[in-house]
């Protein structure tokens, strides 16, 4: 799974070490308390690198025919990896993962077409706004806009459903945020020669606009936009604006310039605050979060691990710790569904006076029981022979998906309908 290493339930048994080698998501940032600067600057090396795990991951399970992602192999360039495949346990990981953030995304910019739709002028087309904080080498972005793509180059007389014709419609402002090392790789990766043909014929991108200009950040004209951040150095309102260097607020700016606080948005964390010290994760979703008024329709969506107490939650942080030198600083503090939902919920996200909305999360092993239909469980166990089901369990129940809505102050019609009607694990623990 392109997540934190994962223990072996054999291991675990046994009371002894080892473990399997980690794979992107491998959370937070070094130890607590003082580090060097040395320390530092090695730990986000290691952090940094779990990008071109995911991007393995991505690989293995679309060539395994998990589910289909056609830009996955220009996001892993490196011959010497393509060939590289995964566990079947890792690739079934990598698709429950997808296919609950996908679903999630795509009831989001779908509920908003509906909703936009049903009080608009007709010839008006409803826009959303994508944040995804540490993406790294992720290709959500150009996998919606694959499927808009179908609808809008089709030939006369091709049928679509309903929805389908709706979600084509929809305007994405999309951003990107993550290491400067890593928004530069998939820069290049974007504007290679091997890119073009596939992103111009599947996505209508073009990859040659804008003319290069800097290689950490990119604004294309269709509304997508890589930022180079450290999410630890975003500026605090409360403190000195001259504690940061001109590249942090080069970098800051080059961000607040391209985002809309009036449009409806949905922020995605998969597998990035939990690399953050507890005091620069909360920092960080709350500076997002404020970024809206309330009158904005806004979605919060994380993705990550916790349940650290059982004995292979403790094996999970343990390999990460011995095996790269990584603590999982934020997993205590958020260890249960119920502290994960509170803590969307002291961000606004419930019912109040201001606007409808809520929050609720989920195990992966409630998403795979509940959201993935028979016939698509039965199509995945006819892909490669897999006798481990007892850990899958035991690994999908140590990772949770959260997700929390709020429709926005004297806002017409139902924006996040979808969202608020998926069964959910009500489980405090």
């Amino acid at each position: 799974m392109s997540a934190p290493q994962i223990p072996n339930l054999n291991t675990l048994r046994r009371g002894g070490g080892g473990g399997r080698r980690p794979g992107r998501g491998s959370p937070a940032l070094g130890p607590p308390g003082r580090v060097t600067t040395a320390q530092s600057w090695q730990t986000d090396k290691v952090i940094q690198q779990t990008d071109n795990d995911a991007a393995v991951a991505r690989w293995s399970a679309t060539t395994a025919g998990y589910y289909q992602d056609d830009f996955a192999r220009i996001m892993n360039p490196n011959s010497s990896t393509q060939g590289r495949r995964m566990s079947p346990q890792y690739n079934r990981g990598t698709f429950v993962r997808t296919y609950a953030i996908d679903r999630l995304v795509d009831q989001f910019i779908l509920d908003h077409a509906t909703a936009y739709e049903a009080n608009q002028a007709p010839d008006a087309h409803p826009r959303v706004q994508i944040i995804s904080l540490g993406a790294g080498s992720d290709t959500r972005y150009f996998r919606i806009k694959q499927k808009q793509q179908k609808f809008l180059s089709a030939t006369p007389g091709k049928s679509f459903t309903l929805a389908e014709e709706q979600y084509a419609q929809v305007a994405i402002l999309y951003h990107e945020i993550d290491f400067p090392e890593n928004t530069r790789s998939k820069i290049q990766n974007i504007r290679s020669l091997e890119s073009r043909d596939l992103l111009l014929t599947e996505c209508g991108f073009d990859n040659a606009i804008p003319p290069e200009n800097d290689p950490e950040n990119y604004n294309h004209p269709l509304g997508y936009h890589i930022h180079a951040l450290d999410l630890r150095k975003i500026p605090d309102p409360s403190e000195d604006k001259e504690g940061h260097d001109s590249q942090d607020k080069s970098s800051h700016l080059h961000l607040t310039r391209t985002i809309d606080s009036q449009m409806p948005t949905l922020l995605i964390s998969e597998c990035c605050l939990m690399y953050l010290p507890p005091s620069d994760s909360e920092r960080a979703l709350k500076y997002f979060v404020n970024m809206f008024p309330s009158g904005t329709p806004t979605g919060v969506l994380i993705y990550e691990p916790f349940r650290p107490s059982d004995a292979y939650g403790r094996m999970m942080v343990d390999n990460l710790l011995k095996g790269k030198n990584i603590q999982l600083q934020n997993i205590e503090k958020f260890a249960t569904l119920a502290a994960q939902r509170d803590r969307l919920t002291s961000l606004g996200f419930c019912d109040s006076k201001e606007a409808k909305g809520g929050v609720a999360a989920a195990d992966m092993w409630f998403i795979w029981d509940k959201w993935v239909s028979k016939e698509e469980k039965d199509r995945i166990n006819r892909l490669e022979l897999f006798d481990e089901v007892e850990e899958l369990v035991m690994l999908f129940q140590h990772y949770c998906v959260v997700w929390g809505w709020r429709d926005g102050k004297d806002a017409v019609g139902n924006f996040f309908k979808s969202w608020a009607g998926l069964p959910a694990d009500t489980a405090e623990h």
